[in-house]
């Protein structure tokens, strides 16, 4: 399931859970957790069976996140 895309994703959480694993670090994101996705970061995920999430694909040129992001030792998780 390991793949990338050239735009970054928010990866928001509805309900249920989800494994995530991107740069060699893997995390659940639930309810509480989403994460960010820059571009061309390889990721791979797996949901529980009743889950629901909203991903928002950010296709930006110059995105500021994106070169944030290249520097991040793990991915950015976000606290909801």
């Amino acid at each position: 399931c390991s793949h990338t895309h050239e735009f970054a994703q928010l990866v928001l959480p509805v309900t249920g859970s989800m494994e995530i694993e991107m740069s060699h670090h893997a995390d659940l994101i639930n309810d509480h957790i989403g994460v960010y996705i820059a571009p061309n970061d390889r990721h791979c995920f797996s949901g529980s069976q009743n889950n629901l999430f909203l991903v928002v694909d950010v296709a930006m040129e110059d995105n500021f996140l994106s070169k944030k992001s290249s520097t991040l030792t793990n991915p950015l998780m976000l606290n909801l």
